[in-house]
């Protein structure tokens, strides 16, 4: 490989690193059934892991804890979720638990945390990303 080569795959492993990162910390659009919400990722979120650390090892089974369930969704509304497409100004994080609480038996919230705790799919996202930049 070519001087010119070798840094052409430098700067692109530079570039798709910064995005993600970028990304982690402005959040993606995440697509679900329930519409598109924006989100921070939960991977390197010191605050999220700090403040969902006591749940950590139940995170599966929020629906049969109520309490760990609402401590859990006001955790995602302060330090994850940013926005939901078609809420516009009308976009709270208290709007974001009243309806997680509402879904709270059809796997709302759980289907948020799968997307915010899948480092794969953030890369999938940053390299996309970083190659229409």
């Amino acid at each position: 490989m070519s001087k010119p080569e070798v840094e052409n795959v430098a700067s692109n492993i530079i570039e798709v690193y910064k995005e993600r990162r970028r990304l982690e910390q402005s959040g993606v659009w995440c697509k679900l059934p329930a519409g598109r919400i924006k989100v921070k990722s939960a991977i390197r979120n010191p605050e999220f892991a700090r403040k969902v650390k006591p749940f950590a090892e139940n995170l599966g089974e929020l629906q049969e804890d109520d309490a760990a369930f609402k401590e859990v969704i006001a955790i995602l509304a302060e330090t994850i979720v940013l926005d939901w497409d078609g809420f516009g100004e009308d976009y709270t994080s208290e709007r974001f638990i009243e309806i997680c609480e509402e879904l709270k038996d059809c796997g709302f919230a759980e289907d948020v945390l799968q997307f915010i705790l899948d480092k794969d799919l953030f890369n999938q996202i940053a390299v996309a990303k970083a190659g229409k930049n």
